[in-house]
């Protein structure tokens, strides 16, 4: 069987699968960015998802963010998910594309989300 992964698209709202051939350089095409940091976001298995280690800087109204399974803070720009085996090696996911439990949000919604949020969690 073949190794995939799935795309995050923040921008078009959409989730969906993608053959992977087990190099790392094709982790920066998927997530359109020049350097990576990995998320797990489940704790029954090792899935993670990887995302542009820079999405947070810069001029953010014109970012786009997601929130994935059980990680709980908000990651900005694509997502590109892989399974991790018992060698520490990249896999197919375990979680299956309906079980991702993927959010989006626009530059508002993250911003004013969170301040209400946090305002709420303070009280």
């Amino acid at each position: 069987m073949s190794m995939f992964g799935y795309v995050i698209n923040p921008v078009s709202r959409a989730v969906y699968q993608v053959p992977y051939n087990g190099d790392y350089e094709e982790i920066y095409q998927h997530i359109r960015a020049d350097c990576f940091d990995c998320c797990r976001f489940s704790s029954k298995n090792s899935d993670g998802v990887f995302v542009d280690d820079e999405g947070l800087l810069g001029d953010m109204s014109s970012q786009s963010f997601f929130m994935i399974g059980e990680y709980p803070g908000l990651l900005a720009g694509y997502g590109f998910v892989l399974g991790v085996d018992e060698d520490g090696e990249s896999c197919s996911p375990l979680t299956s594309i309906d079980d991702l439990n993927v959010r989006f949000f626009t530059y508002n919604q993250a911003i004013y989300g969170l301040a209400i949020e946090r305002a709420l969690a303070e009280k």
